[in-house]
């Protein structure tokens, strides 16, 4: 049974992988937290996550029907579109892909102060620091800020 509108979800102490992407009918998602699965739907739909301690992986997918936005820094990132919302912080590693043909964009921020790396080909990019990668895949538009 789906959960109407909006979820939140807590990581463990431990390393934890979350898998967020659209549902099968429209205005759905299911976000997979360690291998169980959460449905959300509704008019507007948010998801936020904290991943608490461990070395936590998020894996984002945006809505094919959208015009998205991704923002990322090594604190937290956002996805989100015209009727979603998605939150992540304490997250290590979080990769995030855009469906081909999607006029989504990426903003990546690194850490201020340190001494991080951007490498970007035309269908990929990735920021990473000392204790932080950001991954996207398939985004029209990828910008990266320092400072």
């Amino acid at each position: 049974m789906p959960v109407p509108g909006s979820l939140t979800l807590l990581g463990t102490p431990g390393d934890d992988v979350l898998r967020i992407a659209p549902g099968a009918t429209p205005n759905s998602w299911i976000a997979t937290l360690n291998g169980t699965s959460h449905e959300v739907d509704g008019a507007f739909v948010s998801i936020t996550f904290d991943g608490g301690g461990g070395d936590d992986v998020a894996v984002l997918r945006d809505d094919p029907e959208g015009k998205d936005t991704f923002t990322a820094s090594p604190e937290e990132a956002t996805l989100e579109g015209g009727d979603y919302s998605i939150r992540v912080t304490s997250v290590d590693s979080v990769r995030a892909s855009s469906s081909p043909g999607n006029t989504a964009r990426a903003i990546l921020h690194d850490a201020p102060g340190s001494r991080d790396t951007f490498r970007a080909s035309p269908e990929r990019a990735r920021l990473t620091g000392d204790a932080y990668s950001i991954r996207v895949k398939g985004f029209r538009r990828v910008n990266a800020r320092s400072g």
